[in-house]
């Protein structure tokens, strides 16, 4: 970062212009993150004062740091050099929590900028906001960021505007939740506020007060399915504060008390960070084997590979650390695993992974003699003796480090199979040896999910999904999710639909989850609307917009829920059940009317568009569908939604669609279409 820092002052605003768009989570993290040892000063300045600034600030002694600062900006006349050194008065000041003095050297560096639009003086604005959101004062950090987004109307402040847009979101979200949040008297709707107020701040980098709201919501709702992932994310708070004992405290909270929620993992791999960077490399060992040996399809596996030979490179065991350095080069680098981060890997100084790969390639001097066939062999004989985690290890060692032949494509077959089971015999484990039901029910939840989704095996997945049912009310809402994947599991079947409704039916009767509960009556509108049963499926479609639910937030801002697809259903069964295009057009105005924020919009004004041409409007057709096609057009949420929603345009990619609808456009304003392609 300090180098990126370095550019900007050399080259001056044209570098900016030039910044690609996977620079601004950099730059976010420039604007937003202090370091645990003081402000951006360079690694080794060639000026002794600021050398001496610079040894006072690592070994934490501010006044010292910022005397000096002050002696040098006392006969420092070229403005240029003055806010450079500004913004180092600034940086440091802010990360030993004095923000009134680093308020005023930002409010001084744009009083020096010969133009408020200049990057420095956004920076600087950026700056003293993220500072007035520290101190609370919320209404005039977001005046602070309205400016900047006034102001950076040039190339080179697209970077600070886009910052400003999405600080300033954050920032009128977090109001709105906390306005909320103090009217609410709902104990579900507080809960969800909490985590969203959390979550907010450590957005907004508040860690402080992130922490406490996390705590709170763990205190309020010990038995939330989110307790685990706040107690992880306090956990992270911690790290990007440098506090690292408490992270460590908190990390390990989360492994011993929520075990089989997926957060466990990630808990145990930051703590084996944590041990690498206080240098005990041995627990690190540990804690990484652990991973490979319970967790082995967690993602971040690749990370893991290194950081084994890391270790290993530092305690000296040098033939122990190739092996894994090979390994993480044939697995992980060069295939360029996903969601490998070189933030994830401790000891590197390398800025792309093509460097890392260099660099490895250089440090592994040997490579241990292994034989594909011998060690496919084995693989199968541990497979076929119920060994999977053992099976899982041989096989990706296979496939990393002989990628080409028979053997290879016989290891990934097998790795297909034996990953899923691997990860069912963790959870069924977990499930057997623990006493707490609701654990026990998340785990054999987890096993039946992996043998519908990824073996594609109903039968068994029904039979776990029925041993959490067994646990009723220990689980209720692991209970209730269970119910609702054996209703569709049954409804797929010939003669399971009466078993299917029953299922729902349940959910609806007692589920204290309103997602599930929302979903089960969907899925009882959706079967008998397949059995063309009209009142029936509106009755369960009406109910489903009775069920408070929380939306879920996509892309371009819209929002869906399980109560927008019911709107949209009631619709269609007026017009294909009930032959009714009045009522049915009325439903898809109303639905256009008060859900402005929905995906289903373009497919709602195509159904439109039908109704109205099979009812002899050729003119409010024609509308309809124009409206349809410019939504779909911007963008892609929209277009999903039209593929989603009728099955006829399912698996056609979007050039072949756009054409159809505009063929159809043509014909409705009687225009030739064009021949089709």
């Amino acid at each position: 970062m300090i180098s990126l820092w370095r550019e900007h002052r050399r080259r001056g605003p044209q570098f900016w212009e030039v910044l690609s768009a996977g620079l601004f989570v950099w730059l976010l993290w420039f604007l937003g993150e202090a370091t645990a040892q003081g402000a951006l000063l360079p690694d080794d300045p060639q000026d002794p004062v600021l050398a001496e600034v610079l040894q006072a600030s690592q070994r934490g002694d501010y006044p010292t740091a910022l005397r000096l600062l002050d002696q040098h900006l006392r006969f420092l006349r070229d403005s240029q050099a003055r806010i450079s050194l500004l913004f180092y008065k600034g940086e440091i000041a802010r990360s030993f929590g004095d923000y009134e003095t680093a308020s005023a050297a930002y409010a001084e560096i744009e009083r020096l900028c010969e133009s408020p639009q200049s990057s420095d003086a956004l920076l600087a604005q950026v700056r003293r906001a993220e500072i007035l959101t520290f101190q609370e004062r919320y209404a005039e950090a977001l005046a602070l960021y309205d400016r900047v987004q006034q102001g950076a109307a040039s190339q080179e402040g697209g970077l600070y505007r886009q910052l400003a847009e999405s600080r300033s979101a954050q920032l009128r979200a977090l109001l709105e939740r906390l306005r909320r949040r103090q009217e609410s008297r709902d104990p579900r709707e507080l809960a969800h506020l909490t985590f969203e107020i959390a979550k907010l701040y450590e957005d907004l980098e508040v860690f402080d007060r992130a922490v406490r709201e996390y705590r709170d919501f763990i205190l309020q709702n010990p038995d939330d399915d989110r307790a685990a992932e706040a107690q992880y994310a306090i956990g992270r708070a911690f790290v990007r504060q440098g506090r690292h004992q408490e992270a460590a405290t908190a990390f390990g909270w989360v492994v011993q008390q929520y075990v089989a929620s997926g957060w466990d993992a990630l808990a145990l791999f930051q703590l084996g960070k944590l041990a690498l960077i206080r240098e005990d490399f041995s627990q690190a060992l540990e804690l990484f084997d652990r991973l490979l040996r319970e967790r082995p399809t967690f993602y971040k596996i690749p990370a893991v590979l290194y950081l084994r030979g890391y270790a290993y490179e530092r305690m000296g065991e040098l033939h122990l650390a190739a092996r894994a350095y090979r390994e993480f080069l044939d697995r992980a680098l060069k295939p360029r695993a996903p969601g490998l981060l070189l933030s994830d890997l401790i000891g590197r100084t390398e800025k792309d992974f093509a460097a890392l790969e260099a660099a490895l390639e250089a440090k592994v001097l040997e490579l241990e003699r292994r034989y594909p066939d011998r060690l496919l062999r084995r693989a199968q004989e541990a497979f076929d003796r119920g060994r999977y985690a053992e099976a899982v290890a041989m096989l990706r060692r296979l496939i990393a480090e002989y990628p080409d032949g028979d053997p290879a494509q016989e290891a990934e077959r097998l790795l297909r199979r034996a990953e899923p089971l691997a990860e069912i015999g963790w959870a069924i484990q977990t499930a057997r040896s623990t006493q707490d039901l609701r654990t026990r029910a998340r785990a054999y939840f987890h096993a039946a999910s992996l043998y519908e989704d990824s073996l594609k095996d109903p039968d068994r997945a029904l039979m776990f999904y029925e041993e959490v049912v067994r646990l009723g009310d220990a689980a209720p809402e692991w209970s209730a999710r269970a119910l609702y994947a054996m209703g569709r599991i049954y409804s797929q079947r010939n003669n399971g639909v009466e078993r299917a409704l029953a299922l729902f039916q349940e959910i609806v009767s007692r589920s204290p989850d309103p997602q599930v509960t929302a979903k089960a009556w969907y899925a009882i509108g959706r079967l008998y609307a397949q059995r063309r049963r009209a009142e029936e499926a509106l009755n369960a479609f009406a109910a489903v917009l009775q069920v408070p639910e929380t939306p879920a937030y996509l892309l371009n801002g819209y929002q869906d829920s399980t109560a927008d697809a019911a709107a949209f259903q009631m619709a269609r069964v007026q017009y294909e059940l009930r032959q009714q295009p009045l009522q049915a057009i009325q439903l898809l105005r109303d639905f256009i009317r008060t859900r402005p924020r929905s995906p289903r919009l373009a497919a709602v004004w195509l159904y439109l568009s039908r109704i109205y041409e099979a009812t002899g409007d050729r003119e409010l057709a024609t509308d309809a569908l124009q409206q349809a096609v410019r939504l779909a057009s911007e963008s892609v949420v929209q277009l999903q939604w039209i593929r989603s929603e009728f099955s006829e345009y399912a698996h056609m990619e979007a050039e072949p669609l756009f054409d159809l609808l505009h063929r159809r456009l043509s014909r409705l304003r009687g225009v030739a279409p064009a021949p089709d392609r």
